[in-house]
Order: structure tokens, then sequence, then C-alpha cells
């Protein structure tokens, strides 16, 4: 019985893992990204558990997205060419600041869930962003 029970309490935790980021308070963010920005700048390691790590990741990469939308679509940039460099860039800002922390993905969830961890929706707000601005700023409504 209490096997059952430790396995319920990890499948329930494993699922509220994939949903925390969303779940995170708005007031929290700011700390998050702080934090995150002063970790990667310090050079001592710090100890992040799976869901704060996993937070944080989420929110650099919506982050990363708005302004990366936003460059985007002041410079005349599109194509399939300008989508893969912004996909190639967050992936290798996640890969640098994952390695610069020193953590193991092992621990934190596997390697999926990290570098997975707030792709679409920062994929969905890069679009947002580009397709907006570069509208608003190239369009030739006469």
């Amino acid at each position: 019985m209490l096997q059952t029970s430790q396995a319920q309490q990890l499948r329930q935790r494993n699922r509220g893992s994939v949903t925390s980021a969303k779940e995170v308070p708005a007031k929290r963010i700011p700390a998050l990204l702080l934090q995150a920005v002063t970790a990667t700048i310090s050079s001592e390691e710090k100890q992040w558990g799976e869901e704060e790590l996993l937070d944080t990741i989420y929110w650099l990469r919506q982050v990363t997205g708005l302004v990366c939308g936003i460059i985007w679509g002041l410079l005349p940039l599109k194509g399939i060419i300008s989508f893969f460099l912004f996909v190639s860039f967050i992936m290798f800002l996640t890969v640098v600041f994952v390695n610069k922390q020193g953590v193991d993905v092992d621990e934190v969830g596997g390697a999926q869930a990290v570098y997975t961890e707030g792709l679409p929706p920062a994929l969905g707000t890069f679009m947002l962003a580009w397709i907006f601005i570069y509208t608003a700023g190239h369009s030739d409504v006469s």
C-alpha cells in the first residue's frame, strides 16, 4: 500500500511539473527572471530545484521570444530562414544557460523536459510580436 501511495505522489509531482510554469504567480515572474540573470552572470553555481529551473527557463523563453519578435519585426526579416534562426537561437540560449549553471538535466526531469520547456508558447509569442511589428512598420497601406 505504501509503494502505491508513493507511486501516485510521484505521478502527481511529474504531472504538476508540466503545467507548473503557467501556475507561477505574476508577482514571482520578475524575481525568476532577475534570479536567472544574476545566476548566469555570477561565477558561483546555484542549486536549482526542478520546478524553479523549469519555471525560469519558461519565462526566459517568453521574454526572449517577445524581444526577438520585436527585433525581427523592426528589421525587415521574413521567411522560414528567419524563423529557424529564432528557433536555433532560443535552443542555444537554453543550452548555454543550463550548462553555465552546471545543472544535471537528468536530475531535473531529463533533457526533453528541460530543452522543450515553454518552447511552443515562446514560439507563439515570437510569431505574434514578429507579425504585428512587421505589419505595423512595413505595410504600405494608403
